[in-house]
């Protein structure tokens, strides 16, 4: 059985999901020029477009320099700056009232550095967001990991609906490009900043397909074995098939289906294989998702049908982020 969004709500005090970098699940280099995209599961963009590159870097076993042995962070490198008047941010949105409630009092803390050489005072803000926010600029950043803090009473964003939590906040006073690398973010009710919490990379997965849920067919796609199928019940008027699945982990709400191509899946049934021309959702609800295949060939109406990836990048996916 699915989860349940009691025991998606960790017993950690840290109520940021994924602050060690430990979760990829779109992929761990991400380059683009919008906004409102996703790179490290539960981070994303926001403001004005810019050309960006998020990725994950790794620390070096038996590093110091950040406490607790941290395996990954995160880089964060800009080639433009914003608009006249606009920002560029980097943030999560937690989710209310499950883990963030109007009024409280929160700290964020977490280690930043420049890649190389130094980032001046200023260039980026962090802190929380709502009306009334009060965001600290960064110190001047140097190639030497330091830890920043920002305590403020909230008040929640999206009606209510999530608070929002930057850790890098580019005004349009930035200079044109520039690089940093941040680790360990941790967001605690109360006004004093504790140390970070490693949570096991299973749990915040976990954690993280409450909100995004990904499946790559990344070995066995040979047609002799259903290991990687996709399930399907049977088929109706001799071309259409229906199917479903129950997801692993319970999701904030009905998200959206999407997969790849339909001709990256194939269908047996009967001692026959079919590719599809139509591979897509019907209906979905927060703990499953069923489909709609489609074939020019004709199945038999009654005939049990099995879905399989046909090579690595086939994938499907579902979204439900805030």
């Amino acid at each position: 059985m699915p989860l349940s969004k009691i025991q998606l709500k960790s017993a950690s005090r840290n109520l940021i999901i994924n602050g060690g970098f430990d979760i990829w699940q779109r992929g761990t280099s991400h380059t683009s020029t919008a906004t409102n995209e996703y790179s490290a599961d539960r981070f994303r963009t926001e403001g004005n477009n810019l050309s960006t590159t998020i990725s994950r870097q790794a620390f070096t076993a038996g590093q110091t320099d950040v406490p607790n042995f941290p395996t990954y962070y995160t880089r964060v490198a800009t080639s433009a700056k914003p608009s006249s008047g606009q920002y560029w941010g980097l943030m999560q949105r937690i989710e209310a009232p499950l883990n963030a409630r109007q009024g409280q009092t929160y700290t964020l803390s977490y280690w930043v550095r420049s890649t190389s050489g130094t980032v001046a005072a200023s260039a980026f803000t962090y802190g929380f967001g709502g009306s009334g926010a009060s965001r600290s600029n960064s110190p001047e950043l140097t190639t030497t990991w330091q830890k920043v803090t920002n305590t403020q009473t909230v008040n929640l964003s999206g009606g209510g609906a999530y608070l929002s939590v930057y850790i890098m906040r580019v005004p349009d006073t930035a200079p044109s490009s520039m690089s940093v690398e941040i680790a360990n973010v941790k967001v605690e009710e109360g006004h004093v900043a504790t140390d970070f919490e490693h949570r096991s990379v299973g749990e915040e997965l976990e954690l993280c397909k409450r909100y995004f849920q990904k499946y790559n067919y990344s070995s066995d796609t040979s047609s002799a074995s259903t290991s990687n199928s996709v399930p399907v019940n049977c088929c109706f008027n001799g071309s259409v098939a229906y199917g479903g699945m129950m997801l692993p982990v319970e999701m904030r709400t009905s998200g959206t289906f999407s997969a790849s191509a339909a001709n990256t899946w194939i269908f047996y049934t009967a001692g026959n294989s079919y590719t599809p021309s139509l591979f897509t959702a019907y209906e979905m609800s927060p703990h499953s998702w069923g489909m709609r295949y489609e074939t020019s060939g004709s199945w038999g109406a009654g005939n049990a049908v099995y879905g399989r990836p046909t090579g690595t990048s086939s994938y499907w996916q579902v979204d439900a982020e805030l």
